[in-house]
Formats: structure tokens, sequence, C-alpha cells
């Protein structure tokens, strides 16, 4: 399954309003699922961030296919045009994310937003569960936003700042590569935010990988893109605790005729 959620049903729903006389019909369609609880693996020598994954084991997660893809209608062509998968880890100290992209043709440079070429956006909200479901957020200020796009130095990466600052130490390195580009980053779990009781319960994560192709530009989503109708609460969520202490919840999320949102 794609990672903490497993897709159940797609149910068709309409209903009818009269009105003056008048009735009209809405019509639509709900997605079903089933947030399971995810735990974190845990590694015991912190992970070196240069982009490369000689310190990755495995990246079981990605877009075969991706759940969800926005931009112009046809413009990606397939798992041979572009695809991703990606790992997540944690030690005592730091979160850990990374992404392998295998793109046929990288388009990338400097000053550029990663949503107007190739690149990588990763999205990490560390509020609890009950807020994230209530209040939504703002992207760089409710919860941290990673945009980058592929280089070819480490210590350099074009990284964009979307108006807010990132946690004291935190580390990004986005390289090509001869399939496409790596991206890896680590985040301190002290800069993440925690309950009142001062716990980390867990993390909320989606990766989306922008694809420039010629003048038309996709965006791939391992998981909905948060906010949008599309969007399965909760899903993408990975616990810091045992999972015989996380209950599994049902989620749904309803689409009203197709929805399709350009990338910024």
């Amino acid at each position: 399954r794609q990672g903490a959620v497993e897709e159940l049903a797609a149910a068709a729903w309409s209903t009818r309003v009269a009105r003056g006389g008048q009735v009209s019909e809405v019509a639509g369609e709900i997605a079903l699922g089933t947030v399971r609880p995810v735990v974190l693996p845990r590694v015991d020598k912190p992970k070196v961030i240069d982009g490369k994954l000689d310190d990755w084991d495995s990246l079981p997660y990605g877009t075969e296919p991706p759940r969800q893809v926005l931009g112009k209608g046809g413009a990606w062509k397939g798992a041979n045009d572009c695809r991703f998968r990606f790992g997540v880890a944690r030690d005592d100290a730091n979160l850990y994310i990374a992404v392998e992209v295998t793109d046929e043709r990288v388009l990338s440079q400097a000053d550029y937003a990663p949503w107007k070429q190739d690149g990588v956006e990763i999205r990490v909200d560390a509020r609890p569960g009950a807020v994230r479901q209530v209040t939504g957020g703002i992207e760089g200020k409710d919860f941290l936003l990673f945009a980058v796009s592929p280089n070819d130095d480490p210590a350099t990466p074009w990284l964009v700042d979307k108006g807010s600052s990132l946690p004291a130490g935190a580390k990004v390195a986005c390289l090509r590569t001869k399939t496409g580009y790596v991206t890896e980053l680590s985040v301190p779990l002290t800069g993440l935010p925690k309950r009142p009781d001062g716990d980390l319960e867990s993390v909320r994560i989606n990766v989306a990988v922008d694809d420039k192709d010629g003048e038309e530009q996709s965006q791939l989503w391992w998981m909905p893109a948060w906010g949008g109708r599309e969007d399965l609460p909760e899903s993408g969520t990975f616990k810091l605790k045992k999972a015989e202490d996380i209950p599994t919840r049902a989620r749904g999320s309803s689409r009203a005729g197709a929805v399709s949102h350009p990338p910024r």
C-alpha cells in the first residue's frame, strides 16, 4: 500500500435541491480510505546530508501511480516521464527524508522556484493531529515547506524560502544524478512544534515533484495536496510512538466533479 493510506472505495453521490419551483442537482464522488499508523523507523547513526543515498537501505514510498497529478492536462506522460520514491527515518535528534527522482530530462537553474521548473516540495507538519485537522494551516508558517531544485553542489542548495525561516540546524541537499536527482534533508526534532505537554506525537509528510517538459509543467503528489478537495485528512502521518498505542482511523474526502489545480 502507499504508505499510511489504504484506499478502500470511491463512491458516487448526488443530491437534488428544490427552490422557487426549480430543481438543481449536484453530483460528485467521495474517496474512502483507512489511515493506518506508520511508525518512523529509528536509525542509530546520523545520516549525512550530501545528496547521496549511501546510508539509506530502502526508499519504500513512491508514485506507482501518484495519488494526484496537477498541472496542464497530459503534461505528465507516465512513469517513464517522471517518477519518484522516498524514505523517512529518525534518530534521537533529527527527522530525515530522502527523495530519489527519475526524470528523463532535468531542467533547473538558480533563482527559479521549483514549481516553475524541475524540483521537489517536501511538507512537514508536526502540529498535533487534532490541530492539523481543524485549522488546516499555511505553508511556511504553520508547517514547514522545503522547496528545492537540483544542482551540482551539495553546499549551495537552490532552496526557496516560503516566507519563514527553517528551523536552526536544518540541512538540505539536492543533486543531479545520471537518471534524475536526489534530495536529502534533516530537521532537528527540537525545531518541530510539540503538544502543550512537550510531547512530539507525530509528523505529517507529503512530497510533490515538479516536472518541467518544454512549456508544460506538471506536479506529481505522493498524497493529495493538503487543503484541496481530494485531501485525505492525516494521510502521510508518521508516528513517533509504538503502533499498538495508536488507533486506526477511517478517513474520507469528497470531490465534486473533476478537480485540476495548476501548480503555482
